[in-house]
């Protein structure tokens, strides 16, 4: 389980240091380089996100908010047979320019999964049970995500989620991360980013 006192102590120090994490940039597209779409995650954070995939190497990743599919473009044309499915409750890939940006192996829903506990997703999980899953929380409300969805991933699952400290406090979902142990831990926190992730143990 996550040593909540010490991210507490972290996330002050980081604080009171000033450290400051780019929270946005812009992707152009390998394929159409005058296609680019903005993430929701500064320049230092992808690299860490491609590690930590690469590390774990799921079969299926499952990313809650997909904003302008910035994040979703840049693991796919890392990863291009690796199995995406991304949610969020509004359509901003609607147009075919930015749709053929990705293959079969990427799936956009477009579903509410924050007002109440979506079945859709939920089934989706319950279905792909023996799938090694990679569920990332970054849509309206991580907290809520975390609380309700993590029950539904296997054993050997990854969960994770990001604007941890900002938007998530740990003794929100510290019950809900009993069955989890952090995953890579120490990448992230030397790193000083905001964002953590963990393995299903029981």
């Amino acid at each position: 389980m996550e040593d909540f006192k010490n991210s507490r102590e972290w996330s002050k120090s980081v604080a009171r240091n000033k450290i400051e994490i780019p929270k946005k940039t812009r992707y152009r597209s390998k394929k159409y380089p005058k296609i680019v779409l903005e993430v929701k995650h500064g320049n230092t954070y992808i690299p860490n996100i491609l590690e930590t995939i690469k590390e774990f190497n799921p079969e299926l990743l499952i990313e809650l908010g997909t904003f302008q599919g910035g994040l979703t473009l840049i693991i796919h044309e890392k990863f291009p047979t690796l199995e995406i499915s991304s949610f969020d409750h509004i359509d901003r890939l609607s147009s075919p320019r930015k749709k053929a940006l990705f293959n079969k192996f990427v799936t956009f829903h477009i579903q509410d999964l924050i007002s109440s506990p979506n079945k859709f997703l939920i089934d989706f999980l319950v279905s792909n049970k023996s799938t090694k899953k990679f569920l990332y929380c970054d849509n309206g409300n991580k907290t809520y995500e975390i609380n309700t969805y993590s029950k539904y991933l296997s054993v050997g699952d990854v969960m994770g989620c990001h604007d941890w400290f900002v938007e998530v406090n740990p003794e929100d979902v510290e019950n809900s991360l009993k069955k989890f142990v952090p995953y890579k831990l120490d990448l992230w926190k030397s790193s000083h980013l905001l964002s953590r992730f963990w393995i299903k143990v029981k």
